[in-house]
């Protein structure tokens, strides 16, 4: 059996928070048909790979520590929005936008470009950046959004991470492998 395995951003605790009570008011109104992500769980996934042998782990680790340096990135988690739409919702999210130049982009395409040299499986889809909270199971209508839901707070990022995912019925159990600073 591999690890379920993935790249991602981690946020700051108090970015967690905001988020959280940002969408309360939506988690009341949407009382089914949702899977809500866990507060502990919400981060900015950079390349999903799937199932991983110890050996492709040791790969992505090899390619991580080359392609991830010390940089200044900046981010803004900002208004709520819906894939692929607000009227045939499937996941509701937070924007999140760059606030420098585009680093994260770079590095997320640079970290790709590795990834696929060795081998793996990467998203052909061009990367949208953005903060899942919730995905939806069974058909809803999305509530009028007022605005208040929007967080328009910044923070910096310490570091890309190489994540191991475990699913458990009570939901995913994140656990970060290795950490990349940026700082």
């Amino acid at each position: 059996m591999g690890i379920r395995s993935f790249i991602a951003v981690n946020l700051p605790s108090e970015i967690k928070k905001i988020m959280m009570e940002k969408t309360e008011k939506l988690r009341k109104q949407i009382r089914t048909g949702m899977k809500w992500v866990d507060e502990r769980n919400l981060h900015l996934t950079l390349h999903f790979l799937g199932e991983l042998e110890t050996g492709e782990i040791g790969k992505v680790k090899d390619i991580l520590r080359k392609t991830v340096v010390p940089e200044r990135i900046r981010l803004k988690v900002g208004k709520i929005g819906c894939f692929p739409n607000q009227n045939d919702p499937r996941v509701l999210f937070f924007e999140c936008k760059e606030i420098d130049d585009n680093h994260l982009f770079g590095l997320q395409k640079k970290i790709g470009r590795g990834l696929k040299e060795a081998g793996f499986e990467v998203e052909e889809r061009p990367w949208q950046m953005h903060l899942t909270f919730g995905r939806v199971k069974t058909p809803i209508k999305m509530p009028e959004l007022s605005g208040e839901e929007t967080v328009d707070k910044e923070f910096a990022v310490a570091s890309v991470d190489l994540m191991k995912s475990d699913l458990h019925v009570s939901g995913p159990e994140y656990t970060v492998l290795e950490k990349y600073s940026l700082i």
